[in-house]
């Protein structure tokens, strides 16, 4: 027998979910309910799902089905660009997932029946990765800007791979070497805007999760980075990792959610100069 303890507030027959189809979790819903069907034999009924089958077979279903299958494409795509340190190829790719963008936000926009503020995330949420390959693209396109001024050329040299963090998995991909992390340290703009699109989805469909916490750590020191502390973003983002941690771990004291967040923050800067010292590594195995 298995106990559950709820950690916010619950009203009388309020719903309790479980996510029993893993990272499919941001899948559009014919793809998790084709899951659970397989593997556990039944239709879940949930707010989320009822909600978003309401737009099945509509336009916007197909649209999104769509964004999802294209952007299982582009993933690899993209990191054999990032391996290759071929910047062009990452700037199209940006683009066609921008223009994606911009056609599935018009689509909700327009959607019939009309897509609460709820159900919008819902539906963002079954694109994720959409979000999450932009911001990678910005953090490859912003590295390689950087190791161009840095190297005098019009981009990362053939086989020179440079930093990038994938938002979803909060790991790395592609390579490090000392050029790249020179470059990433000089890089005149850090993405934050897709990052922040990427943290409210998760935040809407797992709010608490390890994900929901790695990104919002995640854009709090991108957000350090770019605008300072004292401005509004920082602050606004600084709350939001407050927020993922009081929906982890429940109502605890202002200094423990402190120590909580600086450990927090702290790990995924040490997790950052790991992969800088696995790239230092690989590079002197290469010239031995």
């Amino acid at each position: 027998m298995s106990c559950m303890s709820c950690l916010l507030p619950s009203s009388c027959r309020g719903e309790v979910s479980l996510n029993w189809v893993g990272s499919l979790l941001t899948a559009p819903l014919e793809v998790r309910r084709e899951e659970l069907r397989l593997q556990y034999g039944f239709t879940c009924g949930c707010q989320r799902c009822t909600a978003e089958a309401r737009h099945a077979g509509t336009p916007l279903a197909e649209l999104l089905s769509a964004t999802y299958a294209t952007c299982q494409r582009l993933s690899p795509q993209l990191d054999g660009a990032i391996q290759a340190g071929d910047v062009r190829a990452v700037g199209a790719r940006r683009e066609r997932l921008v223009a994606m963008q911009a056609e599935v936000e018009a689509a909700l926009r327009v959607a019939q029946p009309r897509v609460n503020a709820k159900t919008k995330r819902w539906l963002q949420a079954s694109v994720y990765d959409m979000y999450d390959l932009i911001s990678l693209c910005g953090d490859e396109l912003a590295a390689a800007a950087a190791l161009a001024a840095l190297v005098g050329d019009e981009g990362a040299p053939d086989g020179e791979s440079s930093p990038s963090s994938g938002a979803g998995g909060g790991g790395k991909r592609g390579g490090m070497n000392r050029r790249a992390a020179a470059a990433a340290a000089t890089a005149p703009v850090v993405e934050t805007e897709s990052l922040a699109v990427a943290c409210r989805v998760v935040e809407g469909v797992s709010p608490g999760s390890d994900a929901h916490a790695h990104l919002s750590a995640e854009l709090v020191m991108r957000c350090l980075e770019r605008f300072g502390p004292a401005h509004e973003e920082y602050r606004q983002a600084r709350a939001g990792v407050v927020r993922a941690y009081g929906i982890r771990y429940g109502s605890v004291g202002p200094e423990v959610m402190e120590q909580l967040v600086a450990a927090r923050l702290a790990a995924e800067a040490e997790g950052e100069e790991d992969g800088e010292e696995e790239g230092e590594e690989e590079e002197g195995v290469e010239g031995v």
